[in-house]
């Protein structure tokens, strides 16, 4: 080998060593070939997830169904103006006269999707499971009369309704951790990190609808909100397994740790507002958040004023 090629060759390597260290952003979340067990740790929530859920409607090919977009507070009867609107799909089986709510949450509390228990011997638990909720019917939150908006999107098939329940299934089967944080850099031009809730769940769910050959009404118009925060790009911390493994950076570990320890006590939609504000306080302080993505950790810096609620339309494909 000359020693020409050999230098081209050794620049070759160099580069896409550093190329394969710099992060694609926004970092995605991670698929699963199947959803595992949640850990028996996790404690189920009152309600259980999806305590009125049925199983998937299916409905013959030529009927015809309403396609309606759907936004209300995230927990009937208590209105959280820091709390991200939540949002879902409805559908309307006009042949049959029958209504579904397609819905995604975490599957426990609302707060462990973003924020890790920590147990007695500091070591953290994330239950931190998302799914889509099938109900009969339209949930009363999203009706009208209880300040729910419901917003008429599309004519499909009976056909068209069936391969979408088909994506569901896969969706709920591979896309299973819910939470995340949305980061987005101080120009506002590039995320950091989206996270994975019921913003992104509709995002991808009329995506899906129109790859099946769905076509939005004219004016058809879907609004959603998204906490989000600001700052410059994030730093890489490490695997959960390195962090915390045998050789371990102890004073980076109690950090991650007492930063979750802050939330043990504020699970839930009634702390959302606590949990914001410990949040906010804690980035004031020490200059950014933790975040915590598949199985990784990362130290976002934040710039005031931290944390704040946007509303933004979909780009309908």
């Amino acid at each position: 080998m000359s020693s020409n090629l050999f230098i081209i060759l050794t620049v070759i390597f160099c580069l896409s060593c550093v190329l394969s260290q710099q992060h694609k952003w926004p970092v995605e979340h991670r698929r699963v070939p199947h959803r595992s067990p949640a850990d028996p740790r996790c404690q189920t929530p009152n309600p259980p997830f999806c305590v009125n859920g049925i199983s998937m409607p299916t409905f013959s090919d030529d009927d015809r169904v309403e396609l309606f977009h759907m936004y209300a507070d995230l927990t009937p009867n208590m209105h959280l103006p820091d709390f991200p609107k939540h949002v879902a799909i409805g559908f309307w089986n006009v042949n049959t006269n029958t209504n579904y709510t397609f819905d995604w949450y975490g599957v426990y509390l609302i707060s462990q999707c973003s924020f890790a228990s920590v147990l007695t011997d500091d070591s953290l638990l994330w239950c931190n499971q998302g799914a889509v909720c099938v109900t009969d019917g339209i949930k009363d939150k999203f009706l009208p009369e209880n300040k729910g908006q419901m917003s008429p999107m599309a004519t499909m098939t009976g056909s068209q309704f069936n391969q979408y329940t088909d994506w569901i299934e896969h969706e709920n089967d591979t896309n299973i951790e819910c939470g995340g944080s949305n980061v987005l850099d101080t120009a506002g031009s590039t995320f950091w990190f989206l996270s994975n809730d019921c913003g992104s769940f509709i995002n991808r769910s009329y995506q899906a609808l129109s790859d099946i050959g769905v076509t939005f009404n004219t004016g058809a118009k879907a609004d959603y909100t998204m906490m989000v925060s600001h700052g410059p790009e994030p730093t890489f911390l490490g695997k959960s397994s390195v962090i915390f493994g045998s050789g371990r950076d102890d004073s980076l570990a109690k950090n991650i740790t007492n930063f979750y320890r802050q939330f043990n006590n504020t699970f839930g939609g009634h702390n959302s507002a606590k949990n914001n504000h410990i949040a906010q306080e804690y980035a004031a302080t020490h200059g950014g958040l933790y975040v915590h993505m598949n199985t990784e950790y990362w130290f976002a810096p934040l710039v005031e004023p931290y944390l704040s609620i946007v509303q933004l339309t979909i780009d309908l494909p």
